[in-house]
């Protein structure tokens, strides 16, 4: 099958096109293969562009553990690419913008010069919902989803760059409290306006280098909690995401990058 790889600020893609439903989401192993940094392509996950009756495409995202998640925000930004300059899909708006359905909810992507991608942020929800400051020594905590659910835990400058991320994030990620675990997110204010993230994601179960949903959780909680006024600007390892509040509604943006093209055996 053809193949396009994409980065997304360093959360790097597999995109396939099944609109002829060729390929089954239920084959965890083909995903867990393709994923595999050694004897597959590698990436975070993979992206299948298919057909939808009322919107236009459906995005299914599968992590490299080989499971479907409810969505991936960066995986937003890298699918409304594929579908424009790859699959020449027909957008339905006048500009190039796209709306597209997920396993739980809708969103809208807009394409704009040097390949950047602005994602709606349609699903944001439960914030405080859980209590989480007992899981970790922060500043400052917040338990939100975006799509997907998320801690948030505000740290000094240093102790971001010096934290173990994969046995802390690990271990609140396996919190009995959360039913289908959680993405783990620590932040440093630099500037105004302006943070630090690093993300232990779920389904990835290590760090990434960049993850959207994590940078719009810990943007929420910079608008809610520390009343910043934005757009603040997000610097991953991965590069710099950008999350805006327009009118209470919350806007990811960000570059993405057509790595490379292939041809995979199954």
């Amino acid at each position: 099958m053809n193949f396009h790889k994409y980065s997304a600020t360093g959360n790097d893609f597999v995109l396939l096109d099944n609109r002829d439903q060729k390929i089954s989401i239920s084959n965890e192993l083909l995903f867990q293969n393709i994923c595999h940094r050694k004897f597959g392509i590698g990436a975070d996950g993979v992206l299948l562009v298919e057909n939808s009756e009322n919107y236009d495409f459906k995005m299914i995202y599968i992590n490299s553990d080989g499971r479907e998640a409810e969505m991936c925000a960066n995986g937003c930004r890298a699918i409304c690419h594929y579908v424009k300059t790859i699959l020449n899909i027909n957008s339905s708006g006048a500009e190039p913008t796209y709306v597209f359905e997920t396993m739980n909810g809708v969103y809208q992507g807009v394409l704009s010069n040097n390949d950047f991608v602005k994602i709606k942020m349609t699903e944001v929800s439960n914030l405080g919902k859980i209590s989480i400051d007992d899981l970790f020594d922060s500043k400052s905590n917040l338990y939100l989803e975006v799509g997907v659910p998320h801690c948030v835990y505000e740290v000094d400058q240093e102790l971001l760059e010096d934290l173990n991320i994969f046995d802390i994030g690990k271990k609140i990620r396996n919190d009995k409290r959360f039913t289908n675990g959680v993405n783990v997110n620590f932040f440093s204010v630099l500037g105004e306006n302006e943070v630090a993230i690093r993300t232990y994601e779920r389904g990835v179960e290590d760090e990434t280098l960049s993850c959207g949903t994590g940078a719009t959780a810990v943007a929420i909680n910079c608008f809610e909690k520390m009343s910043m006024k934005g757009p603040i600007h997000i610097q991953t390892k991965g590069g710099e995401l950008v999350v805006s509040k327009e009118n209470s509604v919350f806007f990811l943006s960000g570059q993405v990058v057509n790595t490379f093209r292939g041809i995979y055996e199954i």
